[in-house]
């Protein structure tokens, strides 16, 4: 039997009765064509963290709450569902497991999204059970976009010809190779939109892989396919100025490179390996002024402590976290 999601939270210590009472206040003073969800409240808000508001509604309903930062999601599956079907409901399908299809979806009570989900996934996967499982929204937007962005790399890339790739100029190779050109840029904008701090283009036997580090963690994010290696590591050397000829040597090169309105200064090194050139993409922020220790989110306590050390005449602070943190 579902649980009210206010006594859940409450229960919980995550907000204070009064808390409860005033985001319902608000609620019921919507228009009711235009009433937001008790959750959508809390967050806009800004009474709860997505994380806790996906664990409480997850609770409420008897079901399972997830991290998709944590999931191995098969890309394939993912699109056995149409775009727009999957973004307007907000659903992902994680994995199949002895017959029953894991989904991820931030609103386990839209009735009507879930089954229209469930109508296309049986259509492919017929016999399946469906069991749906709590994400929060943020994390679940993040993998749709990157899921389809993935798609429309493989599909500027299918076709290519590996062995017909030669060294040409970036003019040339912008007009003979644009499937190249968009691949890098699908490649390059998931990256910034998923927060990434590295991206790293593999060639293996089979297909190109590629994973990049969110949160410090490496994870596979694409696979492209093997055809498109060549001209997606030239289209890389292009931007970062390096010597597209040269591909039995380690090299390094730099950019600026401006999309979708975001600017990022990018590092680029490419290695041999067995089945061809490896390439690593740091994404570098800018931070301009740095600010005051202040404004860094430190509690009082804790910055007295710094201060404190910093006072010293002996002693070391040491400052950790991972990679691209800082």
């Amino acid at each position: 039997m579902s649980r009210k999601l206010g006594d859940i939270l409450v229960g919980w210590g995550a907000i204070s009765p009064a808390e409860l009472q005033h985001c319902l206040a608000i609620q019921a003073q919507e228009p009711p064509r235009r009433r937001r969800r008790l959750g959508r409240i809390l967050l806009d808000e800004e009474r709860v963290t997505e994380i806790t508001l996906a664990r409480a509604l997850a609770e409420s309903h008897g079901l399972q709450a997830v991290d998709l930062s944590q999931e191995d999601i098969d890309p394939d599956l993912a699109r056995s569902i149409p775009q727009l079907v999957a973004k307007r409901a907000l659903v992902l399908p994680l994995a199949i497991h002895d017959g029953t299809l894991r989904i991820a979806a931030a609103d386990p009570v839209d009735v009507v999204g879930l089954d229209d989900v469930r109508l296309h996934i049986l259509r492919k996967h017929k016999g399946v059970r469906v069991q749906v499982v709590v994400a929060p929204e943020s994390q679940l937007r993040r993998r749709l976009a990157s899921t389809w962005s993935e798609a429309n790399a493989v599909e500027a890339l299918e076709g290519f010809d590996d062995r017909a790739t030669t060294a040409v100029s970036e003019e040339e190779t912008t007009g003979a190779d644009a499937g190249a050109v968009s691949a890098v840029h699908q490649i390059l904008a998931t990256a910034i939109r998923l927060g990434a701090s590295d991206v790293h283009i593999e060639p293996l036997a089979g297909e190109v892989r590629v994973r990049m580090r969110v949160d410090g963690t490496l994870r596979k994010v694409m696979a492209l396919p093997k055809t498109g290696q060549a001209p997606l590591t030239s289209r890389v050397k292009i931007i970062a100025n390096i010597d597209i000829a040269q591909k039995r040597v380690p090299q390094d090169g730099r950019a600026r490179i401006s999309l979708d309105g975001v600017t990022r200064n990018i590092r680029v090194s490419t290695l041999p390996t067995l089945h061809g050139e490896k390439v690593v993409i740091r994404l570098l922020t800018d931070i301009g002024e740095l600010p005051a220790l202040s404004a860094l989110g430190i509690p009082p306590d804790g910055l007295a402590i710094i201060h404190e050390a910093l006072r010293s005449s002996q002693g070391l602070v040491l400052i950790t976290g991972p990679t691209g943190s800082g």
